[in-house]
């Protein structure tokens, strides 16, 4: 609130420190202004807009080939835009608004046409029955949302794949009315989009799961179904790989060193990150833009 009323009192921001420095910001998917929050990782158009406006006129946004060669401003903060999972919404929604403003953004996609997490969010949105769940993993039974979504982001590709199956039969038509929340980028949306000057794609792993429990071998074969796909479509950067929920090992990290991935983004919030990996800051919908802008320059919450 303080930073709120420097803000309002016009205080300028002051960005001086970070002059030559970088920070990533990691966003997920842009909804209309008109549609409610079912989810913490989306921001409305107009925020967006207004974030990107103030980014735009206080730091320098670099395209990913540029952060890549480190060639930086030495006078402005540095900032390389990244949206997670691929969403068709950065397409429909925030590519006019980057096209608008000249502002660079990175997209890291995966293989899956829908991610299990979005549909749950959807099915919490319509309050509708999780009986259907409970009764085909019994595991589940009587689990709130948020413990359902715990047991998720453990579990194997084939449980999360019967597991998506069956929360895509019981939302049914009520999908449609959500559109804008799961639909990703398809390959026609892809090999589209990688001509586009402002647009580079890299790897998020094909399944989007946690690493945390795989073994190497998983963590490679999954990263490379992807980049496959990358491949197919064209894509700028196969080689650029972004962790599925940030989760990482330090083995994992050095065996995707040694076979060809040397660039390698989390989201910890911790600039001091070394080696190959490269931290970013989710973005935060719920704070005002400057205190958005006040963490970036801090490069944490």
């Amino acid at each position: 609130m303080v930073n709120d009323l420097f803000g309002k009192l016009r205080v300028p921001l002051n960005l001086e420190k970070t002059h030559g420095q970088i920070r990533v910001i990691c966003f997920h998917g842009v909804c209309s202004d008109d549609r409610p929050f079912i989810n913490g990782r989306f921001m409305r158009v107009s925020q967006f807009e207004n974030l990107l406006k103030a980014l735009v006129e206080k730091t320098n946004i670099l395209n990913l080939d540029d952060y890549l060669n480190k060639k930086v401003d030495p006078n402005r903060l540095n900032i390389l835009l990244t949206f997670d999972d691929g969403y068709r919404n950065i397409r429909v929604l925030a590519l006019p608004i980057l096209q608008k403003l000249n502002a660079p953004a990175t997209i890291f996609c995966t293989s899956r046409e829908v991610l299990w997490m979005d549909l749950l969010d959807i099915i919490a949105a319509e309050k509708s029955s999780l009986d259907k769940v409970y009764e085909s993993f019994p595991v589940l039974r009587n689990a709130t949302i948020q413990e359902i979504k715990s047991w998720g982001v453990r579990q194997s590709a084939v449980v999360l794949l019967e597991f998506t199956s069956l929360l895509r039969q019981m939302l049914g038509s009520a999908a449609d009315n959500y559109h804008e929340f799961f639909e990703l980028l398809t390959d026609q949306d892809l090999l589209e989009l990688h001509t586009h000057p402002l647009i580079s794609i890299a790897n998020h792993g094909a399944r989007h799961i946690s690493y945390t429990h795989r073994t190497i071998e998983e963590v490679k074969e999954d990263i490379e179904e992807c980049k496959k796909r990358l491949i197919l479509v064209k894509a700028s950067h196969p080689n650029v790989f972004a962790y599925p929920f940030g989760h990482f090992r330090k083995d994992i990290q050095d065996g995707l060193s040694e076979t060809g991935y040397p660039t390698q983004f989390v989201t910890e919030g911790n600039p001091k990150l070394s080696g190959d990996l490269r931290d970013r800051l989710v973005v935060n919908p719920f704070i005002s833009v400057r205190n958005q802008l006040i963490c970036l320059r801090n490069g944490k919450y």
